[in-house]
């Protein structure tokens, strides 16, 4: 079972990181992957050998809470419950960061006073009344402390544990501060010290939880308005529909719709189920799947789906599938699959995080010790302590990628463009061939009879008709044709009873007792017809195929009867489309089942000249696999089952069409609309989000380079007699994680 869930608990990377180990290491958990940026968990585990109570427990138990969705009231009613949940802890933070602030800003006054050489009131000079100066302070950080709490909670729990995280390194520092400034303060009382003597770190002990605060509350801020678009996708569902009961009207919840209810849909509402029309007439905004503003007429017999808007008509549908089977919904589940993934450099970046914070514990108290060694000074080793402590915090390490690419799957599905495995952003920004499949992918699909060639004593009705019924279960394009062909002239089309299919070759069936066998060369000789016959026929199948034409051949109880030539057109867009291809150094090839001759004449029409012609379903894998050997990063792009095991071979693939196909199972993107063009936009995007992923790494590791020398004193060291105070520290490593999501949020403006 494949499923995601919500996490709750999580504030860094070496969080994820370490749950995720723990998760794979469980009997029944096939794959664990955990995304810090959408706060979830994507788990493909066995129910028989791990129950959710086991699950919860588990991730409960590493300090974390997750949060199953009820199955039973669909995704519009889980997703606002996650809202709401997240509206009730984000007001809860906000009075937390309101009441920190209210006691830091008079912390601030105080505290800087000796650094800033200002005046404070003669009761609370650190001159003339340390003790009052010292206590003020410390009455005004207790209440920080307390408002920050979580920080102490979670870090110090996860530090005794072994398992330090982003939270151990904050509780730590801020715990350090406050207990030092709490034992100068007493020297203060007790000794008659002076500020001087004894300094006070309750400002920096304030200052480090207030600003974590404020960093993670705008951090979210940020990343919330993004994830607003996965509910704009539920929302078009909408919560009431008219279903029909014995001839009426009547209003009910859509949750209670089932497969074959009839319902009514009116001018100005969404289509609630997907389903089939039956009577009636409505004019189809289909944008949201298509991209095209163009409304689409509908009417008896046509599919429509769940969140289309009736712009005008009124039409009757019978539900074909509900709830969470809908294609709206597979969108939407496939969108929360790829924001969970992410590419193998930010599985790097985790591990790295991950390690980071048990080696910035061990720096900061080998600094501290030290400095204390080498100067004796107390105070200026705890400030060396806290400094490193805190400016080494790989906060904005860790959010680096995620962010990235939960912003990237964002934007992508509001483009049409479905990315299921953020991975292969990366593979595709690196791949410098692109494999396409020609039929439904270079060429429109829509292949039409062009030529009909007949053997005595068949009629070419009598020969169309069980060619026709052979074919009238199949989906591929050549058989669609041979049906399109058969109604247009009006011959009958029968059921087949039974029917084979035989891959890459074609397919036999059973029409009124007669044996049927329609396809290619290869199924002719599989059932052995006559060789002379088939030398003879093979003269005028390579003329078709000179023509650019398909040739299948049929046969009728294991004699050769005719053969049909069927040509399908290249789509508008595929020459310039690959042309912009080649300019980005991309080569482009062409894998297929079809004749040479006939994919060698649609790749001179798009400019393609790499042909992998005449190649069975199981043996794509194979040609893909060819072409890695040979040093290339392939991308394949194809439409149907056929391309399966390509699609699933190469370092990436894109499936074009539905997103409940067996080529999108086994793609990493699906687009919804079938434009070719949209490959461009794919390889823009995910160039576009690598630079971004690089960028914010570069930021987040460049800022905790420079910064740690200075934090552990190398200035000082050099007579420069500069001392970075922990204060600026705080500041710096919230302007590092802040910098970070600011840059990854201009992928919104991706076009």
């Amino acid at each position: 079972m494949r499923k995601r869930f919500d996490i709750e608990g999580m504030h860094c990377a070496s969080c994820a990181y370490r749950l995720q180990k723990h998760l794979r290491k469980l009997d029944g958990i096939r794959e664990a992957n955990v995304n810090l940026a959408s706060e979830s968990i994507l788990l493909d585990y066995d129910p028989e050998k791990i129950t959710l109570r086991t699950l919860t427990s588990e991730v409960q138990e590493m300090g974390y809470k997750l949060i199953p969705d009820n199955d039973n009231r669909g995704q519009r009613f889980n997703y606002e419950r996650k809202i709401r949940r997240k509206n009730i802890k984000r007001k809860r933070r906000r009075n937390q960061l309101t009441v920190a602030v209210i006691f830091l800003i008079p912390l601030l006054a105080i505290g800087l006073s000796p650094l800033l050489k200002y005046n404070l009131p003669f009761s609370i000079d650190p001159v003339y009344s340390p003790v009052n100066f010292a206590v003020m302070q410390l009455f005004l950080c207790v209440p920080i402390l307390l408002a920050g709490w979580r920080f102490f909670e979670k870090g110090w729990k996860r530090l005794f544990r072994l398992q330090p995280n982003i939270d151990s390194l904050v509780a730590l520092g801020a715990t350090a501060a406050f207990i030092y400034s709490v034992v100068s303060t007493v020297l203060i009382i007790y000794r008659d010290g002076t500020i001087s003597d004894h300094p006070l770190y309750y400002l920096t002990s304030g200052a480090i939880i207030t600003m974590i605060m404020l960093g993670r509350f705008l951090e979210n801020g940020l990343r919330r308005k993004h994830q607003n678009t996965l509910y704009r996708l539920i929302s078009l569902i909408p919560d009431l529909s008219t279903k029909i009961i014995d001839g009426t009207e009547t209003s009910v919840n859509t949750l209670d719709i089932v497969v074959g209810d009839k319902i009514r849909v009116t001018p100005g509402t969404r289509i609630p189920v997907d389903g089939k029309v039956l009577s009636g007439l409505g004019m189809i905004d289909e944008s949201i799947f298509t991209g095209s503003k163009t409304p689409v007429l509908k009417s008896a017999g046509d599919k429509v789906i769940a969140g289309m808007f009736n712009q005008e008509g009124y039409f009757t549908v019978e539900a074909t599938h509900t709830g969470n089977d809908t294609f709206l919904s597979g969108i939407i589940r496939l969108i929360e699959e790829g924001e969970t993934s992410q590419p193998p450099v930010g599985r790097l970046a985790d591990k790295v995080s991950a390690w980071v914070i048990p080696a910035v514990l061990i720096l900061s108290l080998l600094s501290a010790v030290m400095w204390y060694l080498f100067l004796g000074d107390y105070a200026f080793a705890m400030n060396i302590f806290v400094s490193v402590l805190v400016i080494a915090c790989p906060v904005a390490i860790g959010l680096a990628i995620p962010i990235s690419v939960v912003f990237a799957s964002r934007k992508a599905s509001s483009m049409g463009i479905i990315v299921r495995r953020s991975e292969a952003f990366e593979q595709i920004h690196k791949a410098d061939t692109f494999v396409f499949n020609l039929t439904g992918t270079i060429t429109e699909g829509n292949a039409a009879v062009t030529d009909f060639i007949t053997f005595p004593p068949f009629s070419e009705d009598r020969l169309l008709s069980l060619a026709a019924s052979a074919e009238s279960e199949s989906k591929h394009p050549l058989a669609k044709a041979i049906v399109a062909r058969a109604k247009e002239k009006g011959v009958p089309i029968l059921i087949p009873d039974p029917v084979k299919l035989i891959a890459g070759q074609g397919i036999e069936a059973v029409i009124l007792e007669e044996r049927v066998d329609i396809g290619n060369y290869k199924l002719m000789e599989l059932i052995n017809i006559d060789p002379d016959v088939l030398t003879e026929t093979s003269t005028i199948i390579r003329e078709l195929s000179n023509q650019g034409k398909t040739a299948v051949m049929i046969a009728v109880e294991g004699v050769l009867q005719g053969v049909i030539a069927i040509e399908d057109k290249p789509r508008p867009e595929a020459r310039e489309v690959i042309q912009k291809l080649k300019q980005m150094e991309i080569s482009n090839y062409i894998l297929t089942g079809e004749h040479a001759p006939a994919a060698k004449n649609i790749g001179e029409k798009v400019d393609i000249n790499h042909i992998i012609a005449d190649v069975l379903p199981q043996n794509r894998s194979r040609q893909i696999r060819k072409l890695q050997h040979e040093g290339k990063t392939v991308l394949m792009i194809g439409d149907g089952m056929n391309d399966a095991s390509a699609l699933a071979q190469a370092n990436a693939g894109i499936a074009i069409g539905s997103p409940d196909n067996i080529a999108a199972d086994a793609a990493d993107i699906v687009l919804l609309n079938k434009d070719l063009r949209q490959i461009l936009v794919v390889v823009r995007l995910s160039r576009k989000t690598m630079r971004n992923i690089k960028e914010n790494l570069f930021f987040a590791f460049v800022y905790n380079l420079l910064m740690l020398p200075v934090a552990a004193g190398v200035l000082y060291l050099f007579g420069l007699k500069f001392l970075l105070d922990p204060l600026i520290a705080v500041v710096a490593m919230f302007l590092g994680s802040i910098s970070v999501v600011i840059n990854a949020l201009r992928l919104r403006k991706f076009k």
